[in-house]
């Protein structure tokens, strides 16, 4: 169990991250 949740609370931070990013370089796509 605390495998599976260390790999789901990893792709989230990798997923915010990546958004984060992304919304640096391309804010205009969430505007």
């Amino acid at each position: 169990m605390n495998t599976i949740t260390a790999v789901f609370g990893l792709i989230i931070v990798v997923a915010l991250v990546a958004y984060l990013i992304i919304s640096l370089i391309d804010p205009e796509r969430f505007a």
